[in-house]
């Protein structure tokens, strides 16, 4: 059985907000969101969009890394920084890591 989801008119355009934000080169005007500056933040950050479902949250966009625009295909992902789509998640609860710590980051 598929979890539904209530989401309110407000956050749902909020949703669709972070949907058209332009992640890309953070010396480009507009661009909305660069890439985090080294791996492990970029790993904490995937880690609590991962704790945050496990917490009964529900991911409604984003939680994982994301390919820069503009990227050589023939690099590594890492070549042009570790870049993260902005990020939403739906609680049902004012409980968890990730509403009671400090992220520094997209989520």
């Amino acid at each position: 059985m598929k979890k539904l989801v209530s989401i309110s008119p407000f956050f749902s355009s909020k949703v669709e907000e972070i949907k058209k934000m332009k992640i890309g080169d953070p010396l480009d005007r507009s661009t909305d969101h660069g890439p985090q500056n080294h791996k492990a933040h970029l790993d904490k950050l995937v880690e609590y969009c991962e704790v945050g479902i496990k917490e009964g949250a529900t991911l409604v966009y984003g939680g994982k890394q994301v390919d820069r625009p503009g990227r050589i295909h023939t690099e590594p992902l890492e070549a042009n920084g570790y870049c993260t789509c902005r990020t939403s998640l739906n609680f049902s609860s004012a409980s968890g890591r990730c509403l009671t710590e400090t992220l520094l980051g997209t989520v």
